[in-house]
């Protein structure tokens, strides 16, 4: 995960943590594809900075990227 190894972890945040759980991966290096994608359908650039967080064209043209791999993934598989 993202957070493992969880010893350096909670020693960098100073608190007790009374319960720990850490799972195995469950999904398979096949059932992964990474890809970067620099604009959406509509050729607005999708740069998820800070000062981009509030700009209605980005917020839009990610649904609408989200919308269009929704669309031709199967089951989302």
């Amino acid at each position: 995960g993202t957070l493992a190894p969880l010893k350096p972890l909670i020693s960098e945040l100073g608190i007790p943590i009374g319960v720990q759980l850490e799972n195995p991966h469950i999904v398979k290096s096949n059932q992964i594809y990474v890809k970067i994608i620099s604009q959406g359908p509509d050729a607005v650039m999708l740069n998820s900075n800070y000062q981009n967080r509030d700009n209605p064209k980005y917020i839009s043209s990610l649904g609408r990227t989200i919308l269009s791999f929704s669309r031709v993934i199967p089951d989302g598989r």
